[in-house]
């Protein structure tokens, strides 16, 4: 029998630790600390290198913030304006009728037509207030009716005030000038005929 199982176990041996040497802190020299371009410089995406016009050395251009609101960006709504009617099928048959009963009115206003064509497409009672309008021969032409040539229509435009009634405005170019006629056109007995023409002031230039 020996002695070794008598003896006291021996103390467990702790692996030494490994040490490191410290950091070498170095001073920073003058020279050596970078400028604040540089340090920019090495930040991805925020410098563009351009070369300067008139420079052989690139520039560093930084990029400046947008602080732009959004309602800068945000268009006025346009403003509405009261729309016209819409022309229908009836207001272009009444137009086309105006134009051909304004151009006659204007060529016996200035004796070149018989007043006799105009009695089929007016009331019998606009045609008898025309009557005294209308000259008997090229001596009594009215000041500012006489043609040169023959009217050209620039526009026409009819407008329904109800049902039965519509209201229209014609313009001729008249050699220099232009001339504005404005027509009334009703329902009567089932036919649409004019019942009042009217021819404001001349503009100046009127021939």
């Amino acid at each position: 029998m020996g002695f070794t199982p008598l003896l006291p176990p021996l103390p467990r041996r702790t692996p030494a630790l490994r040490t490191f040497p410290p950091p070498k802190v170095s001073t920073p020299t003058p020279g050596s600390v970078p400028e604040p371009s540089q340090k920019l410089a090495q930040a991805p995406g925020t410098l563009a290198l351009v070369q300067a016009r008139g420079f052989d050395s690139p520039v560093s251009i930084v990029p400046l913030p947008r602080y732009e609101q959004s309602s800068s960006h945000r268009t006025a709504p346009p403003r509405a304006g009261r729309p016209l009617r819409p022309v229908d099928a009836i207001s272009r048959q009444i137009e086309g009728r105006c134009a051909g009963v304004a151009i006659a009115y204007l060529e016996i206003m200035a004796a070149r037509r018989s007043r006799q064509q105009l009695a089929q497409w007016v009331s019998a009672d606009c045609f008898h207030r025309l009557l005294p309008r209308f000259p008997k021969n090229p001596r009594q032409v009215p000041a500012g009716q006489a043609l040169s040539m023959p009217p050209a229509l620039l526009r026409v435009r009819a407008q329904r005030v109800n049902p039965k009634l519509y209201e229209a405005v014609a313009l001729f170019r008249c050699g220099q000038g232009i001339r504005v006629v404005t027509l009334q056109v009703r329902e009567l007995h089932g036919a649409w005929l004019v019942t009042s023409i009217e021819q404001p002031q001349n503009r100046p230039g009127a021939n």
